[in-house]
């Protein structure tokens, strides 16, 4: 009788108890799961909440820091009064046509701007610029510090100079490589 009850529960009953055991296992491992995904919905709803609690004022600001197109006209006008502002004399401005930031549009990245850019969902545009200018190196720097708080982001990529060979010794020429953005 033990005999025939040992072999009913090894049999019969063990079977279905490690299955029990395994289900147990995977409702555990599908609960954690669903308190993940239960985490970060509540992270997008309060997002969600933020964003939609932005004033018209700071929704202002995000489209003149990232608008929605070049809008090359008043891009020239800005680079061109920042630069005689700071007391540069200006040669040139290029301004070339923007490319999507992850189809590799303007040259080589850096591998930390390439990791941003390829690991970001975010599309947006790379304008580069190139700026000719004449001045004196005072004036160089306050152009570039102007571009550091204008509302428009600009960044400064290269830059080099040499000696303006006119009268002044304190005179150069400037070769200004830049970038904007924009998020169409």
């Amino acid at each position: 009788m033990v005999a025939a009850a040992v072999f009913v529960f090894w049999g019969m009953l063990y079977p279905k108890f490690t299955e029990m055991q395994k289900m147990r296992d995977e409702i555990k491992n599908q609960e954690q799961e669903k308190v993940k995904v239960r985490s970060g919905v509540e992270d997008i709803n309060e997002k969600i909440a933020a964003y939609e609690q932005l004033s018209s004022q700071d929704l202002e600001f995000l489209d003149k820091a990232l608008p929605k197109n070049v809008d090359l006209a008043n891009l020239y006008v800005h680079i061109n009064s920042m630069l005689v502002s700071s007391g540069l004399s200006v040669r040139d401005i290029g301004i070339e046509e923007g490319a999507p930031a992850n189809s590799g549009g303007e040259g080589e990245a850096s591998e930390s701007e390439s990791a941003v850019e390829s690991s970001s969902e975010l599309s947006y545009h790379i304008v580069p610029i190139s700026i000719s200018a004449t001045g004196s190196y005072e004036s160089f720097k306050e152009f570039v510090l102007k571009t550091e708080n204008t509302l428009r982001i600009m960044d400064v990529r290269s830059s080099s100079f040499v000696a303006d060979g006119g009268s002044s010794v304190s005179s150069f020429s400037f070769e200004i490589g830049a970038a904007v953005y924009y998020k169409p």
